[in-house]
């Protein structure tokens, strides 16, 4: 992924999202967990200690002690013990991941099926090795903030999470897919440059350097929407996270996401959300 990392950062902006610790089992020699499903949420587990494997869809992971695994395709899953042999006991650090801003489909369309992220890869970042102990301590702590501490060092490893795949060379669709398009990269970095300005598909398309119907057509098949509703649920995922983290009058925000009045704003916000923003804002409090 060459594309530039601020633009990166700018489109990030627009999507809130945040990570969960729900459980810290330890299996004995032999288990055979039941059936996760986590709808509309992210399931990731660390294997602090011991193996297992890992079963989603028709595919099967063994992870070792120190690895990682977020699923990000395909929720429902199975946990299994690797063999008879199996060390005599496995704890995991088991949660998820959550995207909390309405439409993130270019987002999500880019994600592998799973992300796996090795003990190895992870002893060699200083960074991730750091913040996974961290974790490991306080998940295990009965100090007190240790369940806030939890919260806050699980939101900042889906980062890392979201930077371990930025930076991969396998994104075939969505978003990520189309930062790594010569001429759709461009287009991208004038819309979000200034994303409140009324932006045609004309001008975007001569910031690409290409024809109108060409530039639509290349944009949707690889991004998987097209220009105008990549542009509209991008500027509601930031207005929610606007809602969401500030206090920031909704006019205020309607005009920063380029609409002229609160009323043409809310009824966009309410198309995608499903509620006016002052229900959304009142909702998260």
């Amino acid at each position: 992924m060459t594309a530039n990392i601020d633009l990166i950062d700018k489109i990030l902006s627009g999507h809130r999202y945040s990570g969960t610790v729900i459980l810290h089992p330890t299996f004995g020699k032999s288990f055979n967990d039941k059936n996760s499903n986590l709808t509309n949420r992210l399931p990731f587990h660390y294997v602090e200690k011991g193996t297992c494997r890992l079963l989603v869809d028709d595919k099967e992971y063994v992870l070792n002690e120190g690895d990682f695994i977020a699923i990000l395709k395909g929720s429902v899953h199975f946990l299994r013990n690797v063999t008879e042999e199996a060390p005599s006991e496995t704890t995991l650090i088991c949660g998820y991941f959550e995207l909390l801003a309405g439409t993130n489909q270019s987002l999500t369309d880019s994600f592998p099926d799973v992300q796996i992220i090795s003990h190895k890869d992870i002893a060699q970042s200083s960074r991730m090795k750091k913040l996974l102990h961290m974790l490991v301590e306080e998940v295990s702590s009965d100090l007190l903030g240790a369940k806030s501490a939890v919260k806050s060092l699980a939101d900042l490893f889906f980062t890392y999470v979201l930077r371990n795949i930025l930076t991969g060379n396998n994104v075939e669709h969505g978003i990520l897919a189309g930062l790594a398009d010569t001429q759709l990269v461009k287009a991208l970095s004038a819309f979000h440059d200034d994303f409140h300005k009324s932006w045609s598909l004309e001008a975007l398309a001569s910031e690409a350097g290409l024809s109108r119907t060409k530039f639509v057509s290349q944009f949707r098949d690889i991004i998987g929407v097209t220009p105008g509703a990549y542009m509209t649920q991008w500027r509601m995922n930031w207005a929610a996270a606007e809602l969401l983290s500030t206090e920031n009058i909704i006019y205020d925000i309607a005009l920063s996401t380029g609409y002229q009045s609160d009323a043409a704003f809310c009824r966009v916000f309410k198309q995608q959300f499903g509620v006016p923003p002052s229900e959304f804002r009142k909702a998260s409090i």
